[in-house]
């Protein structure tokens, strides 16, 4: 059974247009990177906030994975 945190990070990521591997990963960089900065975006993209999902998408564009 997929969980209520599961389906959002579904959710989250297919309006992003990327995979829910590459937003966890993506949202554990920059919160590795920027604590703060990543928590605010977060609580944007939650709110649904369409500017804090294109600054996130901007944050993370230089994300690379491991």
């Amino acid at each position: 059974m997929t969980g209520l945190f599961d389906m959002m990070d579904e959710a989250i990521a297919n309006d992003l247009g990327i995979s829910v591997e590459e937003y966890i990963n993506r949202i554990e960089w920059l919160l590795e990177k920027d604590f703060e900065k990543g928590q605010e975006l977060m609580m944007g993209i939650f709110d649904e906030s369409k500017e804090a999902r294109e600054n996130f998408l901007e944050a993370t564009k230089d994300y690379t994975p491991l």
